[in-house]
């Protein structure tokens, strides 16, 4: 949450120096957004007007809805969905049209309320022409997937909330509109957007089958073609269950026989599968997990299910469709950003000790075993993660990072293993997958492995031996291909001794280890990689390429560098931004470089804060710098600075 709030007030920032000079200076800001805020100051949209004044009444928003009102009954079943999965969270899900106009909106009556002040009202026109940069907006212009978070969005009333939307294609493959959930930034999950794709896509091919089953009786052929291309299982039933078209999907999913066209569909895939029936004796549902059993074997699936009308609006069958559990979290982990982007060359360095390092991590990329990492914070243990996994066979499968000390200990085991649906109050109806099985496939990185509570300890070696789930509050067993690369800046043998860390899995987890050089040993790297900073972040910032004085360096290179190749990174930054020309004097450099004020292996002699301020007044009238600056420098009057020479004893 401290780091959602550090974003939010960075983006804030940024969004209010643009929206005042037009300037942006910053990286953090995705250029999805920054081009849309660069719209939408040029459609001149007031950022701080307080509400949209492009709203249709009457006999236009009549015609809006008449227009739209195959695309809206088709869509409601899903929208209401979508809403009902965060319905007490003060959620709202909206479906809008190809231009933007809002034609459904579902929400508590609170949050209703509070939206309507706003004019955010069915018949709104909520492009970025009117109100700026929004998940609507943003969707309308460029028809793919996005999250707007919190101050992302341009209009100021918007920078509470976080939105996600995903474009709604028709049968023509056409851009019709699009779906939209959004609610207070606080309570926005990671996971939303994978949910709002869902049911983008659930929407898509439910108006291509709506309108295959209107054209059953002009093209039998043209409605089997389209659903063979569809990446989902596809059945379609009349209303006696019996099967009256499949697609190959369908067909390899459940194992069907042949010959199956005509015959019953529960008596086609066998017993054990009550479940599903009783799904399927509910009105229109859509993307509900559900385990189907064919031929002894169980497979999980998120079913949609939904009634076919024709031109007369009378039912003439239903549509099955069938998604494997597996490819809906590869959908998420692709639009939640669940992937490695750092290779080994993005590693900076010829030191032997650096180029050891990345020669077994090459080798362990190679290998399956589980990886061990250790090291201090800062000498770059996740980018090495990324590297390994960006180099293994499992390049394409998603990469999971989970910070073990970041996460509540009452949260942790379902944040790692998910939880099954009335698992506890609050639980998301359905349950949710935990990160073992979003990272089924890939890769599961665990950082700050050594400070994973003693009790997940014996969890996570159930999981490492059986290579399965149980969701908390669940029954079912969920295999999961995963790989795992822990690691750590603890000694992990200190806590196994200290009975904080258990041998067993430390042995489960130690079949590669990696130690990571802490920069003080890389003193050669120094140079070398302070330079490729300052090119980077200068760049970044669009200056002019930065040089060094060889003072500075040489300081550089006598630092110890606690914080590591993090720490030096920040050095330059701050540097650079504090630089008057392209050359980084040591007069830019923090006062604990330039006076050597002990850090690292010699902080043990610096006892306390009196002995450090000694040693600085000492190095800095070495350093000829005179008392008046001394003074100022150490934020103390010059009566201070003297009464405290007295006090240690330094000649003046």
């Amino acid at each position: 949450m401290e780091h959602s709030a550090n974003r939010h007030d960075q983006t804030y920032s940024v969004w209010k120096r643009f929206v005042e000079t037009g300037i942006i200076e910053s990286s953090i800001v995705p250029e999805t957004i920054t081009n849309s805020w660069k719209r939408s100051k040029n459609y001149g949209v007031d950022p701080y007007q307080k509400f949209n004044q492009h709203v249709l009444r009457g006999a236009e928003l009549d015609a809006l809805l008449n227009s739209n009102k195959d695309f809206i009954r088709i869509s409601r079943p899903f929208i209401e969905n979508l809403y009902t999965f965060d319905c007490d969270s003060g959620f709202v899900a909206i479906l809008f049209d190809n231009d933007g106009y809002l034609l459904a909106i579902l929400g508590d009556v609170e949050m209703l309320r509070q939206v309507a002040r706003v004019n955010f009202v069915v018949g709104a026109l909520w492009s970025e022409q009117t109100v700026g940069t929004s998940a609507v907006g943003v969707v309308v212009h460029e028809r793919v997937p996005v999250q707007i978070q919190s101050s992302e969005h341009y209009y100021r009333h918007g920078h509470q909330i976080t939105g996600s939307g995903a474009p709604i294609l028709n049968t023509d493959g056409s851009f019709i509109g699009g779906v939209s959930i959004f609610g207070p930034a606080k309570k926005a999950n990671q996971h939303t957007l994978g949910m709002v794709v869902a049911a983008a896509h659930a929407i898509t091919y439910s108006l291509r089958a709506a309108h295959a089953l209107s054209q059953v009786t002009l093209s039998n052929k043209l409605r089997k073609a389209i659903i063979e291309k569809l990446p989902e299982g596809i059945l379609l039933l009349n209303n006696l269950n019996e099967i009256t078209m499949t697609n190959r999907r369908a067909e390899l999913m459940l194992d069907l026989p042949i010959d199956s066209t005509g015959k019953d569909f529960f008596t086609s895939i066998g017993k054990g599968n009550e479940s599903l029936r009783n799904y399927m004796n509910k009105n229109d549902i859509n993307d509900e997990e559900v385990q189907i059993i064919r031929n002894g074997t169980a497979k999980n699936f998120t079913i949609t299910f939904c009634t076919g009308y024709g031109t007369d609006e009378q039912d003439v069958g239903k549509v099955l469709i069938l998604n494997e559990l597996s490819r809906l979290k590869s959908l998420t982990n692709k639009m939640v950003g669940a992937r490695a982007k750092l290779k080994f060359n993005d590693f900076i360095g010829q030191h032997p000790l650096h180029l050891d390092t990345i020669r077994l991590g090459k080798k362990a990329a190679q290998s399956i075993s589980n990886v061990l990492i250790l090291g201090e914070s800062g000498t770059g243990k996740n980018i090495l993660a990324q590297a390994i996994h960006n180099e293994s066979n499992r390049s394409r499968g998603p990469f999971v990072s989970v910070n073990c000390a970041a996460i509540p200990r009452e949260l942790i085991s379902s944040e790692l293993f998910g939880y099954a649906e009335g698992a506890f109050t609050g639980s998301k109806r359905g349950g949710n997958p935990g990160k073992f099985e979003l990272a089924d496939g890939g890769t599961i990185c665990l950082d700050e492995i050594g400070e994973m509570p003693l009790d997940l300890q014996t969890s996570l070696l159930s999981v490492l031996e059986d290579r399965s789930v149980v969701r908390l509050g669940g029954k079912e067993v969920v295999p999961i291909n995963v790989r795992i690369i822990a690691m750590t800046n603890r000694n992990l043998k200190e806590l196994i001794d200290k009975g904080m860390f258990r041998a067993d899995l430390y042995y489960r987890l130690n079949v590669i280890t990696i130690e990571m050089t802490p920069l003080r040993k890389l003193k050669s790297d120094i140079e070398l990689l302070a330079k490729y900073f300052a090119n980077r972040i200068a760049d970044k910032l669009n200056l002019d390429p930065f040089l060094f004085e060889e003072d500075a360096l040489n300081l550089l290179s006598e630092y110890p560098w606690p914080g590591n190749t993090r720490e030096l990174q920040n050095v330059i930054e701050r540097a650079i931004n504090s630089a008057a020309s392209n050359v980084i004097t040591k007069d830019l450099l923090p006062s604990e470089i330039r006076f050597k004020i002990p850090h690292a292996e010699e902080v043990e002699r610096v006892k306390n804060m009196e002995d450090m301020e000694r040693h600085m007044i000492i190095e800095m009238l070495k350093s000829d710098i005179s008392k008046t600056n001394i003074s100022k420098r150490l934020n103390m009057s010059r009566c201070t600075l003297y009464r405290k020479l007295k006090i240690y004893g330094i000649k003046y």
